[in-house]
């Protein structure tokens, strides 16, 4: 497992790569958006104002960069929707930001489209989908957003105890949700369910 440190020095790597490969053209547009978007992706856990803005500019070049490569397909593939799931988890991540504008509302706005293309491209059932239906599921606790969130979270571990099992990380990570959302609601021993 990388510590943060080492994260945000690989994620400046591939940030150098995609930028050498854009200068001298040996890399396709899609490997340079690939590239910044996996870059974006291990560095967003960093708390410097000046790397995350450089990491949301990238993450915004990066998926603009998709969109216009992707903008004739039929249906968008779900290299797109993981690019708006990075983004979603960014806005989620450093939620509390002011610097970063209404960070929930962009969360929720890049969650719906990579659910959009997710659902349509992979279906209900997988994995992908059942991570941005993680992050929705922080979002609308987040947001206050009790009832939808623990209809989502029961939806969702029905979902994951059918395809995975819960004892699969996932199934960790939504259980938490429900017991910080039982937490919210003053029900306290719900937390242990």
């Amino acid at each position: 497992r990388l510590s943060r440190v080492r994260k945000l020095a690989v994620s400046n790597s591939l940030r150098d790569a995609a930028a050498v490969g854009r200068s001298n053209d040996t890399l396709s547009h899609l490997s340079q958006c690939v590239l910044q978007h996996i870059a974006v992706r291990l560095g967003m856990f960093t708390e410097s104002p000046i790397e995350l803005q450089t990491l949301h500019d990238l993450a915004l070049e990066a998926l603009e960069g998709m969109e216009r490569l992707f903008m004739g397909a039929l249906s968008p593939p779900p290299d797109l929707a993981a690019v708006h799931y990075t983004l979603a988890g960014f806005f989620t991540y450093h939620y509390k930001r002011a610097d970063l504008g209404n960070t929930l509302v962009k969360a929720n706005m890049h969650l719906q489209r990579a659910l959009e293309i997710q659902r349509d491209r992979l279906g209900h059932g997988d994995i992908a989908t059942l991570c941005s239906n993680l992050v929705r599921a922080q979002v609308l606790l987040l947001r206050l957003k009790t009832a939808p969130c623990k209809k989502l979270l029961d939806n969702q571990l029905k979902h994951c105890e059918a395809l995975l099992s819960l004892d699969h990380p996932l199934a960790a990570k939504l259980l938490a949700v429900k017991a910080r959302l039982h937490y919210k609601l003053g029900d306290v021993v719900g937390c242990d369910a």
